[in-house]
């Protein structure tokens, strides 16, 4: 007698109807993904108005948000679980912080990314602003909350010292120039 064994018709049904249902009992299931950011008592609200959007549209996914009181904590926080490799899904890191983690081979190159969902312009992002996020020839990362210096001065003391408020110069050196008067 034969070690094989001959394949039923009822074996086969079976066997479809197992491929067929699964790929259905597995988009049923919920995902979850985790995500690190820094400073929740600034970034909070819009985390929060982020995930209540990307819930509407991905209902089957999960967010679970871990958060750090600043950005030194959240890369103390992020090195420490890559040697257990139990990193976050997705991470919010400082721009002057995601240099140690793309030398590290921790950040993943967002490029691909990027290029897949029609490229950096159609996207809205300059060469200027994906420089920022630029380390160990990846896209380590991109700006999400950047800040811009202002200054502020008083115009009538530039009045006094017969500068023009509406001429103020447009670069560093113009302007420690016109401190120093």
């Amino acid at each position: 007698m034969s070690k094989t064994k001959s394949l039923s018709r009822r074996t086969l049904l079976g066997a479809t109807g197992a491929l067929i249902v699964a790929p259905h009992y597995a988009r049923a299931q919920t995902v979850e993904l985790s995500i690190q950011y820094a400073q929740p008592n600034v970034f909070k609200e819009s985390k929060d108005a982020i995930a209540a959007e990307f819930a509407k549209r991905e209902p089957n996914i999960r967010i679970t948000w871990v958060t750090t009181p600043d950005y030194d904590a959240g890369s103390q926080l992020i090195l420490r679980q890559a040697t257990v490799n139990q990193l976050p899904d997705l991470a919010y890191q400082g721009l002057n912080r995601q240099r140690i983690l793309a030398e590290r081979g921790i950040a993943v190159d967002l490029k691909p990314f990027i290029d897949r969902d029609g490229g950096p312009a159609a996207l809205g992002y300059s060469p200027p602003i994906l420089s920022q996020g630029t380390w160990a020839g990846i896209q380590a990362g991109l700006p999400y909350a950047m800040s811009n210096l202002i200054a502020y001065a008083n115009v009538d003391l530039l009045r006094r010292g017969g500068i023009d408020p509406d001429a103020l110069p447009s670069d560093w050196e113009g302007h420690f120039a016109l401190a120093a008067r």
